[in-house]
């Protein structure tokens, strides 16, 4: 699994250099940025936790990898507005929490570990303490998919594929000037 991980890592990065910059910092974490973003690992910061992006059309699509399962980054947009659609895929066995922060508002979302693995969603203002379920009709809704890979099946934990996250437009409300998002895998 290792091996086809660095593959597809030198794949992407030979795609993405045409869009981005790739660096590998001195913990072997690949971070790839496009002129529109800058993202930074920032609680994760252990051996075999990377990002990866793509940039397709005006949308961008964060793949993170995970292998202790808890982890965070920062994201900072680089021009005036955020890109269209932001896309984050967790290559994690379970997605116990995903939270985006865009300095006003937290977005919670989760998979549950049973069948038939439903997402629960919440807001936070962050002037309140409480926070509010989120219905998929909502403005705040974070809908989160398990993507099998090859012949794999949609079931957790996941061995092969990811959790799809797709982060609502709502969150990019006053065009704020960083995101911070925290993930945590059930089965860390």
């Amino acid at each position: 699994m290792h091996v086809m991980y660095v593959i597809m890592t030198k794949l992407c990065s030979i795609i993405i250099s045409v869009h981005c910059i790739a660096c590998i910092n001195q913990d072997q974490q690949i971070i790839v940025n496009q002129p529109s973003l800058n993202i930074e690992l920032t609680g994760s910061q252990k051996e075999g936790d990377n990002i990866a992006s793509i940039v397709t059309g005006d949308s961008v699509i964060l793949t993170i990898q995970s292998r202790m399962g808890i982890g965070s980054a920062k994201l900072g947009r680089k021009q005036n507005n955020w890109p269209g659609d932001l896309i984050i895929r967790f290559q994690l066995r379970g997605l116990e929490s995903c939270s985006v922060n865009n300095g006003k508002v937290v977005i919670t979302t989760s998979v549950s570990s049973h069948q038939p693995f439903r997402t629960h969603c919440t807001a936070r203002m962050l002037d309140s303490e409480s926070a509010a379920v989120v219905q998929d009709s909502a403005a705040y809704w974070m809908p989160a998919t398990i993507v099998p890979e090859g012949d794999a099946i949609a079931t957790i934990p996941l061995t092969r594929g990811y959790f799809e996250v797709s982060v609502p437009d709502i969150i990019f409300q006053n065009n704020p000037d960083s995101l911070e998002i925290v993930w945590v895998d059930f089965f860390r």
